[in-house]
């Protein structure tokens, strides 16, 4: 009996190693992003937690290895395993604010909650593993083929906590269910081991964790904000009063929905559920304006369709024949979409569930227009759709008369701005004529902004008309207004090469890693 508890406990140990360390970064995820750097740090943060613990179990086990005192040893390990991922479950949305609001780094930001969600856990992890193998080990001459045994089986656990964690509980279970499901089966280890050796200080220790438990059930972290958990990010969902992004006299409130509580990846103003109220997205209305015969389009990041409500409105005036494509890579976005938002009700919207670069490469249709609006969590551009190869693959999908847009979160001076550089410069290789605009011009040129690069790929006696007319001034209206916001971007000394598939650096640009 005793050998299967430890052969059960190395491989329930493995797996929810995985599991844990999965959820830590979907708990992250609403505050700090999923970039690679995020990844990075996490993962760093929790193989230093597991040498730490092995380290210290290791020791520990040479000491308490004997008698009773070996059982007692492992079972408080497993109960404070137990506490420890309950805990993060309870209080993971109080460590992200604090930690997003102390550290303006994000790398800072994500070491501190990576080390707060993961160490605790991370050290008892590392623990429980050497001290299994001791337990075991009764002489040398089978030591190898013991701790072999060991390995194998905490490395099937992992393997099936990586799966598990990964495809199955995400879909299925919110964030929280699935640490408290962890917890239950460190308890559930730590009574089996307690018990034998010590009934009335177990039935204490034990009941003294259900309280604990118990407890922090009652305490919720005071959200206006609705989480909504899907396979691949964790979503936001909520009502602003008054939102100081949105354009001007906008109906209040709006509803936003987005990948951390301070952004906006799509919101509509029930009042006026067909107007385009995220700046930015306003600049679709120059497709139209430039030629008003467009017939079909193509944005990759459809969100919750704000772009394409506004298109099959009156205002967009497109003709009645007019076909849209929207890529969503989530198909829990278009849920939601359909769900709260107004999604068009119209045969002539058509929606694939894929990467952006994935559909480029698929479709074979041509557009007039084409919308980049993809972010990942963390508001980077994925690599994917920035590279040179993308921005050729959009180009080669557009007619001759075809017009690009591109939204990019990032500064724009020089020293900084180096990701909006890349695009720009990867831009001017396929296009005619590419344009700069920064949606938000009174903010600092070194701080993160919402800039839409506009390109033509050919700039034929109508295009150029028209911008003409935009750049005379001779008259005003809401156009006028957005083409104002042009921003002559220099042309670096040393230019800022384009970003290639096989040369990505998107998250040291976007982070800005070559700061001063």
């Amino acid at each position: 009996m005793q050998n299967i508890k430890l052969y059960s406990l190395a491989f329930l140990n493995g797996m929810i190693t995985m599991i844990v360390e999965m959820m830590a970064a979907r708990m992250m995820a609403p505050y700090l992003g999923a970039s690679v750097v995020v990844w990075t740090i996490l993962i760093s943060t929790v193989m230093l937690a597991l040498m730490l613990g092995a380290i210290t179990g290791g020791r520990l086990a040479d000491r308490l290895v004997e008698g009773k005192s070996a059982n007692i040893g492992i079972g408080i390990l497993c109960l404070l395993a137990a506490l420890f991922c309950w805990n993060i479950g309870v209080f993971y949305p109080w460590a992200g604010e604090w930690a997003t609001e102390t550290f303006e780094s994000t790398v800072g930001a994500t070491a501190v909650l990576a080390c707060i969600l993961l160490v605790p856990n991370g050290i008892c992890f590392g623990m429980i593993a050497p001290y299994v193998v001791r337990m075991k080990l009764n002489g040398m001459q089978h030591a190898g083929q013991t701790v072999g045994i060991f390995s194998a089986l905490a490395t099937f656990g992992s393997i099936l906590g990586t799966l598990l964690g990964g495809i199955v509980l995400v879909s299925y279970f919110s964030t929280p269910s699935i640490l408290y499901f962890c917890s239950a089966m460190f308890l559930l280890f730590a009574l089996l081991f307690l018990w034998p050796a010590q009934k009335k200080t177990t039935f204490g220790i034990l009941l003294f964790a259900l309280t604990a438990i118990i407890a922090t059930t009652q305490i919720h972290a005071d959200t206006d904000y609705t989480v909504i958990e899907s396979p691949t990010q964790t979503l936001i969902l909520r009502t602003i009063e008054n939102d100081p992004i949105a354009v001007l006299d906008t109906p209040s409130p709006i509803l936003v929905l987005s990948t951390c509580p301070w952004a906006r990846q799509s919101a509509m103003s029930p009042a006026e559920p067909d107007a385009l109220i995220l700046p930015y997205s306003r600049y679709l209305m120059l497709a139209p304006y430039f030629n008003p015969d467009i017939s079909r389009g193509l944005i990759i990041g459809g969100g919750c369709h704000s772009l394409s409500r506004w298109i099959f409105s009156n205002d967009a005036e497109v003709a009645d024949d007019f076909e849209l494509d929207v890529v969503e890579i989530d198909p829990v976005v278009t849920q939601i979409a359909r769900d709260a938002f107004s999604v068009p009700d119209t045969d002539s919207l058509h929606i694939y569930h894929m990467d952006g670069r994935a559909f480029l490469r698929k479709t074979r249709q041509t557009y007039d227009f084409v919308f980049v609006d993809a972010h990942s969590p963390n508001h980077a551009i994925p690599f994917q759709l920035a590279s040179q190869e993308s921005i050729t693959a959009i180009a080669q999908k557009l007619n001759d008369s075809g017009i690009a847009f591109f939204n990019i979160i990032a500064p724009v001076d020089a020293t900084y701005g180096r990701l909006t550089y890349a695009i720009r410069n990867a831009f001017e290789k396929e296009f005619e004529k590419v344009l700069v605009f920064r949606v938000f011009p009174d903010i600092a040129t070194d701080i993160d902004q919402n800039i839409l690069v506009m390109t033509f790929k050919k700039v034929n006696e109508t295009y150029a008309q028209k911008i003409n007319d935009l750049e005379s001034g001779d008259f005003h209206n809401h156009l006028t207004e957005l083409w104002e916001k042009r921003y002559a971007l220099p042309h670096e000394s040393i230019p800022v090469p384009p970003i290639r598939d096989d040369f990505a650096p998107v998250e040291r640009y976007w982070l800005n890693f070559d700061r001063d």
